[in-house]
């Protein structure tokens, strides 16, 4: 899917070459520009996906980590148990060791609180078609009640922590494709629109309505994503999601990023 996003990618310099016989020296220009927007919009996709890379990689190793620890504990607790009420020796350093495994199993529950919390923080920067899907958006509640929750850690902790771990995959799996999704959205005048939004991954958004008219440009932000009217960029966007539908054969389109 990366492969895909490159070769979209590169589709957005279209627009530079396709007017090289009528203006050779703005068209050389702007294509230098669409090069440079090409380069600046790479970087910043394969920064998001290092990023995600590096945390799941990070959040993987912890859980793999904590599933042990966990069945270890489980099952000295039930010996402990089984053996607290003996009176010799061996059965004193049992009970001494359940409360020592029970301080320990606390301190793995705080810790997965912490892993939520640093998830709900993130969550403004899933775009909506991410977001919307049944599976991730129940991911997503049940993310949000174990954070409003962290004294209950302890429990159901091995499900808790896939949770984190599966919303993470499907937030890596999008940022490695471009994504062409149908939504409703209102329009400067007031109308509600059937949009065609094509997102590269976690970093920006082109949508376009079905007539070739209105046109709308989104990046995420700290409090979500938000979608700015652009419809001069209509006939370019219609151009790509025909691209993207197959209804058009491939080829190069040049539209504007703005980069944090």
């Amino acid at each position: 899917m990366r492969a895909l996003s490159t070769f979209i990618a590169l589709s957005l310099l279209s627009g530079s070459l396709a007017n090289a016989e009528d203006a050779k020296a703005s068209s050389t220009e702007k294509l230098k520009d669409s090069i440079r927007e090409w380069i600046e919009t790479t970087r910043e996709i394969q920064k998001q996906e290092d990023d995600w890379d590096q945390d799941s990689q990070v959040l993987q190793g912890h859980r793999d980590g904590l599933l042990t620890e966990i069945e270890d504990l489980k099952e000295q607790i039930e010996k402990a148990k089984s053996s607290k009420g003996a009176a010799d020796k061996k059965s004193l350093e049992a009970v001494e060791k359940y409360d020592a495994l029970k301080s320990a199993n606390d301190l793995l529950a705080s810790r997965l609180s912490d892993f939520e919390k640093a998830m709900v923080e993130r969550l403004p920067i899933l775009p909506p078609a991410l977001t919307k899907e049944p599976r991730v958006a129940q991911m997503i509640s049940d993310l949000k009640a174990a954070a409003a929750k962290p004294e209950q850690a302890e429990q159901g902790g091995n499900a808790r922590l896939n949770n984190v771990l599966n919303l993470m995959a499907a937030a890596e799996q999008f940022q490695g494709s471009v994504h062409l999704d149908s939504e409703s959205r209102k329009v400067a005048d007031g109308r509600e629109l059937k949009i065609n939004m094509v997102y590269f991954g976690l970093a920006a958004a082109y949508g376009v309505d079905d007539a070739g008219e209105v046109a709308f440009v989104g990046k995420p932000g700290p409090d979500g994503w938000a979608f700015e009217e652009k419809n001069e960029l209509a006939a370019d966007v219609r151009a790509l999601v025909d691209v993207m539908n197959g209804d058009a054969d491939a080829k190069f389109i040049s539209l504007p990023i703005s980069l944090p």
